[in-house]
């Protein structure tokens, strides 16, 4: 490794090498331009001279250049620096396949998704004229947004393959050396090794390669010597898949035949092909036993899940539970774990951001199935479906439900709904309230004992309820010295008066899980640094990332024994970490994995018909998006990977690129500008909760402090036109209520309220002409917008007709534009020349699918901004989807842990 830390390359500055292969050598640097660490990969001086070496390295940034896409690594710049040729790309966080495998064979879930993701790569590779024919476990990046297609150094449409003395195919890290055939030999074709044209089949042969051995955990090809090696790939056959993992499906087995074929015309012809196969075979349930591996921090182990289809398990759940209640003799075996997905009646989903978390539960008899979810229109309730019945019927009275959980019973579901929390019986009636209380962290799930108490969160703490309803009683309170924000996610144990629930930090970044009572207010923590918990059948089920595991829990000790065991992968997970899962004590566990979703969003202008007209920068997990007055740039908070905070960006939208504003260990949210666009005041969470700073937009000098003060949530939402009061959303009088405040900017002057009620007030915007502010309140009953004079005191006017949230005002005032409820961008005609506002009729102008509103713990900003000149919009678009995740629902799921 020739280069040492504090070397420059133009503005790059090395900090650390990575790793060297024959081709290249790889270090850590710090763009000290952006303030951000890349990966660059650099031509060694001694084979910059080597023409081959130099188109080669050149090849790979025409490649590079060319390709935009989710699951192929990036290019940000190239350069040269003193005859030092060099890359510059991110800076991936994880593993490679070739370091996963080391470990043994992913499990068959894991196996069928990385591929698919990568022959999509290689789909987009291949559609632009590039064939990659380097394509191994060493080049495949695994990471927390998934597979990433690494080095298109020998990427082109034909080989040149080297005289029949060369035998050394790689050199150090498997990398392709000087004097080599061009590949990596294991992963090569036929056609490669005789000499023949690469095309796209070429690289199907490879990826069959990787395949075969991510699930089997051998190569496809082996030999003492290159010479061997080379005959087995031209001459022999790879046994199949199966015989080292029996419970292969047949699909998968023919597919990797058919990719391994001799013959290029005998293979899969494209990329496109392969990857639907392998989405079809990963869709399908298998008729045979799937076994797994218990992996990651749980070890290895075997899982026995035999995979039904819903019929099956409806049987499975109903033997289950009857062995349980002793209708069924007790000398009856269980049987193996059964497992079955199901897929929302056509028409509905969870809806966006935060999808499935928190919107489904399990009966606590294992018999039935709550959901909450939106139809077409947007219209959200509570749905049941028993699991002997493919049916799923509407609960009648829970329009607008939010989160649901069971009564220990199984007869009531209590949901929140427009800040309070119900309930409704299953055997007839209309739901009645239960409190009057949001439960703004413990929406994601509440807890129902056979003794009739309800247990829900709140971000002053537990509270508890009677299941008739009544005043709430407090039963924990936050430990604000330890930085505590919220406490919620509370699951009885068996004895019905001990609890474990999550407590979190400010942004909801999670504390951890602790032991609570009814009987005690002392708590005890019992699992640091994660979101959320439930008890079921002797073990505690909570997260790790994305994986849903399981471990030993003493109940009348209340500690953990053992190691976690993993129960499932690519668990969906919400705001502070929370997983979508649900679990009874009658042995039957529910999840939605993300199915390899990609939900970051993009930048877009749209006119006002929704098409879009520009496309900006990159997709990035991003929210809080703001306009400059000038509407040529805008600010975003946007989370990176490997510092796992927020940081807020600022594009130029006629150069479609962003830099760094912040770059702090705390969260930065929500941002707004001040009139002459040298400003942007901003929410950050520095301590216990978020508070309010400003600094220069330009980035030059430290940040100042604007408002410090309350352990709450402070969201900042306008800057008035005449540059002297901030407006921002905070908590007063209740622990649960939001009400709109200012904050002159000069001075030692306290904020001041605008609108306060006990309702929730929310996104208070200036209108261009500083007499009035829009806003958003929930006091109908369902998020309205209103307008109100900029001075306290004044009227209130109801501006949208069936609910809205996010209000913006057109720049020359003629306009108020919100979102529905049904998520289209909604336009109202406005006068302002007159004592008060005249307002049209509002009217929709699109649908929009992109990112903002509520967030589960905290608000996510709004999903648009309107532009100067009234005809076009800033979107934070989100991709397109193929439809709501299926709930996976697994029948006596504890067998999944046998050793």
């Amino acid at each position: 490794m020739g280069l040492t830390p504090g070397t420059r390359l133009g503005p790059y500055e090395i900090t650390s090498a990575i790793g060297a292969g024959g081709m290249g050598e790889v270090y850590r640097a710090r763009d000290t331009r952006l303030d951000r660490t890349v990966a660059i990969k650099v031509l060694p001086t001694a084979l910059a001279t080597d023409q081959q070496f130099r188109d080669r390295f050149d090849r790979e940034a025409r490649a590079l250049s060319g390709l935009d896409h989710p699951h192929i690594c990036a290019l940000y710049d190239v350069g040269d620096h003193q005859g030092t040729a060099f890359l510059v790309m991110p800076l991936l966080d994880g593993q490679t396949l070739a370091a996963r495998l080391e470990r043994g064979p992913l499990r068959l879930a894991d196996a069928l998704t990385i591929g698919a993701q990568i022959a999509d790569a290689l789909d987009k590779a291949h559609r632009a004229g590039i064939v990659h024919r380097d394509l191994k476990p060493g080049n495949v990046m695994l990471t927390k947004s998934g597979a990433k297609l690494l080095d298109f150094g020998l990427s082109k449409g034909s080989v040149a393959v080297l005289s029949s003395g060369a035998s050394v195919a790689t050199v150090q890290e498997n990398l392709t050396g000087q004097g080599a055939i061009l590949g990596t030999l294991q992963y090569m074709a036929p056609e490669q090794l005789e000499g023949r044209e690469a095309d796209a089949r070429t690289d199907i042969f490879a990826l069959g390669a990787v395949l075969y051995e991510a699930i089997s955990g051998k190569k496809a090809f082996e030999g003492k010597s290159h010479a061997s090696l080379i005959a087995a790939i031209l001459e022999r056959e790879p046994p199949p898949v199966s015989a080292a993992q029996p419970v292969t499906p047949p699909a998968l087995d023919r597919l990797i035949r058919k990719c391994l074929a001799k013959d290029p015309d005998d293979r899969w012809q494209t990329a496109r092909d392969l990857r639907d196969e392998l989405q079809w075979i990963a869709a399908a349930p298998p008729s045979a036993p799937d076994v797994g591996q218990v992996s990651g921090v749980a070890g290895r182990g075997p899982l026995l899940p035999w995979l039904l289809t819903s019929a099956g398990l409806a049987v499975a759940v109903a033997a289950l539970v009857l062995a349980r209640s002793g209708v069924l003799a007790p000398r009856l075996e269980q049987p193996d774990a059964m497992i079955a997905t199901y897929d929302l009646p056509s028409g509905l989903s969870f809806g966006l951001p935060d999808s499935g978390v928190g919107r489904f539960a399990i009966s606590p008899d294992g018999r039935r199935l709550a959901f909450s979810a939106q139809d077409g229109g947007g219209g959200r309730r509570v749905w049941v479906r028993r699991l002997d019945s493919q049916n799923a019927d509407p609960v009648a009275g829970t329009d607008g439900a939010l989160g649901v959980f069971w009564s220990g019973d199984s007869r009531f579901i209590a949901f929140e709904v427009n800040g309070k929390m119900k309930r409704v019986d299953l055997v007839g009636g209309i739901p009645v309230p239960l409190t009057e209380a949001a439960t703004l962290y413990g929406r994601t799930r509440g807890a129902w004992n056979k003794d009739d108490t309800v247990l829900f969160g709140t971000p002053s703490g537990l509270m508890r309820v009677t299941g008739s309803g009544g005043k709430p009683v407090q039963v924990t309170k936050l430990d604000t010295g330890a930085g505590e924000s919220a406490h919620g996610g509370p699951a009885f144990l068996p004895d019905g008066r001990r609890f474990v629930f999550a407590a979190a930090f400010a942004m909801n970044q999670p504390r951890g899980i602790f032991l609570g009572s009814l009987d005690d207010p002392k708590v005890t923590l019992i699992l640091p640094d994660v979101a959320s918990a439930a008890y079921a059948n002797g073990r505690l089920l909570f997260m790790r990332g994305t994986t849903l595991v399981a471990q030993r829990f003493d109940a009348d000790r209340g500690a953990l024994e053992g190691e976690p065991s993993t129960i499932a992968d690519n668990v969906q997970i919400g705001g502070g970490r929370v997983g979508a899962f649900s679990v009874s004590e009658a042995g039957v566990l529910a999840y939605v994995q993300t199915g390899g979703r990609d939900l970051r969003s993009r930048l877009q202008i749209v006119d006002r018909t929704g098409a879009v007209t520009a496309q900006i920068g990159d997709a990035a997990d991003q929210i809080s998006v703001r306009l400059s007055p000038d509407g040529t740039r805008a600010s975003a908070s946007i989370l990176e990977g490997a510092q796992g905070t927020r940081d807020l960006w600022i594009y130029d939208l006629r150069r479609g690129v962003r830099v760094r504003l912040t770059s702090d260990p705390g969260e930065e949210i929500q941002s707004v500008w001040s009139p002459d666009g040298s400003e942007i005041a901003y929410s950050a969470a520095r301590t216990r909760s978020l508070d309010v700073f400003r600094r220069s937009s330009s980035g030059v000098g430290p940040a100042s402090v604007v408002l410090e003060a309350g352990a709450f949530n402070k969201y900042v939402t306008d800057w008035s036109r005449d540059g002297r009061l901030l407006y921002f959303s905070g908590i007063s009088g209740s622990p649960t209520v939001q009400d709109i405040w200012m904050i002159p900017l000069q001075g030692a002057a306290s904020p001041l309220p605008l609108v306060q009620t006990k309702y929730a007030e929310t996104n208070g915007r200036f209108s261009p002409n500083g007499r009035w502010v829009a806003f958003a309140s929930n006091d109908g009953g369902r998020p309205d917008i209103y307008v109100t004079p900029s001075t306290p005191g004044g009227p209130r006017l109801l501006v949208s007709t069936s609910g809205g949230n996010d209000p913006c005002w057109r720049r020359d005032g003629k306009e108020l534009f919100y979102v529905s409820p049904d998520r289209k961008l909604m336009a109202v005609d406005v006068r302002l020349d007159g004592a008060l506002p005249e307002f049209g009729t509002p009217h929709a102008l699109f649908d929009l699918h992109a990112r903002g509103g509520d967030y589960i713990g905290f608000y996510a900003g709004p999903p648009f901004d309107a532009m100067p000149d009234g005809k076009h919009f800033l979107i934070n678009a989100l991709p397109e989807t193929s439809g709501p995740p299926s709930i996976t629902i697994v029948a006596n799921w504890p067998s999944l842990l046998k050793r």
